[in-house]
């Protein structure tokens, strides 16, 4: 994935870094399994505007967990690697993250995920039962760098 051409990913970054910390690590998830999977899902639910289909969040959820999918000028990669720290920036994409259709049919269940008639993906009721800062950060970052517009910022966010 590339960000649009028009997009200051470096501009991004500060306005992120300044509401979620800029420290190295600071956007850092050290979790496994179904868990850095339900809560990706959920930080991707919370950035989006309106619905998306099914593959684009898949894809959202991807680029977050395997941050080296996204291709980056060098000085914002170099950025983005220090605000999520090495061990989330390393994650191989062999290493094992969960049963992702059990995760994604218990976000649904849970209503962290609500899917609407036409089958795109959008939040659920109870999306902030699953709230992470640094996924947070990271999922703002990467539904910009797809070129979708950001969802308004909760009160949480706005306040962390």
């Amino acid at each position: 994935m590339t960000p649009p051409q028009d997009l200051d990913c470096s501009k991004l970054l500060t306005e992120l870094s300044a509401r979620y910390g800029s420290y190295e690590g600071a956007w850092a998830a050290p979790l496994d399994g179904s868990d850095l999977l339900r809560y990706t899902l959920a930080a991707v639910l919370r950035a989006i505007a309106e619905p998306w289909p099914a593959d684009r969040v898949r894809m959202a959820v991807v680029a977050i967990i395997f941050p080296t999918t996204i291709v980056l000028p060098l000085p914002i990669a170099v950025e983005y690697k220090r605000l999520m720290g090495r061990p989330d920036y390393i994650r191989k994409s062999s290493e094992p993250v969960g049963d992702w259709v059990l995760t994604f049919r218990r976000a649904h269940s849970h209503e962290i995920l609500s899917i609407t008639e036409d089958g795109l993906w959008r939040t659920g009721a109870d999306v902030n039962d699953a709230p992470h800062k640094g996924l947070d950060a990271r999922a703002r970052f990467v539904v910009a760098c797809m070129g979708h517009t950001l969802a308004p910022m909760s009160a949480d966010e706005k306040n962390p």
